[in-house]
């Protein structure tokens, strides 16, 4: 695994940090549950340790913006380290595409 991965990874895990509270609002997600997000979340950590180079595309859709984990932030009062946390994903992500393009 690539010090790239590793970033993302540590990142994802600090947006799973931040939505792991019972306590989280979903109102205006598409998620019916904390658990849901967790999960998938989690996924995505696995399927990178797997090198899983697909999961960069699912990890840009999960962040997008007006999609359900921004409306999350909003709803939980966290939305301006939401958007530091996706500007520093899609960077790492975007340097990961360069680079798989470049091989």
């Amino acid at each position: 695994m690539t010090d790239n991965h590793n970033k993302i990874i540590y990142l994802l895990e600090e947006l799973r940090a931040r939505v792991e509270s019972p306590l989280t609002d979903l109102f205006w997600s598409s998620y019916n549950s904390v658990s849901e997000i967790l999960e998938e979340i989690d996924s995505y950590v696995i399927r990178l340790s797997a090198m899983d180079i697909d999961v960069m595309k699912d990890i840009q859709f999960f962040i997008a913006p007006t999609g359900s984990m921004q409306e999350i932030s909003i709803s939980n009062g966290w939305s301006d380290e939401f958007i530091v946390i996706t500007e520093k994903l899609d960077q790492l992500i975007q340097i990961n595409n360069q680079g798989a393009t470049d091989t």
